[in-house]
């Protein structure tokens, strides 16, 4: 669908619908809470915990979003263990070529943290949790410091 995606009916209403555009009457809600899902470690369960309160204070917590949370969760865990791979071993590894030869190449890792940093920038924008997203919702919560906010401004660029 060409165009900005809509907005929740719950960010035009806190915004006072500026733009006096028709709301939304028939926008589903499962109307039930999120439940934290086994499994996820420290760093994943630590932005669950944060996630699902900030996206509470928002008005826009759904339980028809509890993978795409979990998703989030679990991309950004990924992402924390590749730049803790990095942070050991270095963006640059040596291998040999078919000729036996020494070879450097970036490691794996920069590549699989590039990809992590991509799809969860793309989870975070769906949920508002950019500042390009957060732009059109006005929301006060937003200046508000936790881990969510840490996370956008210390995700790489690319």
């Amino acid at each position: 669908m060409p165009g900005r995606k809509p907005l929740p009916t719950a960010v035009h209403d806190r915004n006072r619908n500026p733009g006096k555009r028709s709301r939304n009457k028939s926008e589903p809600s499962a109307g039930k809470d999120v439940k934290k899902p086994e499994g996820l470690d420290k760093e994943a369960s630590a932005l669950w915990d944060d996630a699902v309160e900030w996206l509470k204070s928002m008005g826009v917590l759904d339980a028809a979003d509890q993978v795409e949370i979990e998703m989030m969760c679990r991309i950004y865990s990924e992402w924390k263990d590749c730049l803790a791979i990095i942070e050991k071993e270095g963006r640059i590894c040596e291998s040999f070529d078919d000729r036996e030869q020494l070879v450097l190449k970036t490691h794996p890792a920069v590549r699989q943290a590039s990809d992590a940093s991509k799809r969860l920038k793309s989870i975070l924008s769906d949920f508002g949790m950019n500042p390009v997203a957060r732009v059109p919702l006005g929301s006060k919560e937003s200046k508000k410091k936790n881990r969510v906010l840490e996370l956008i401004q210390a995700s790489p660029r690319g």
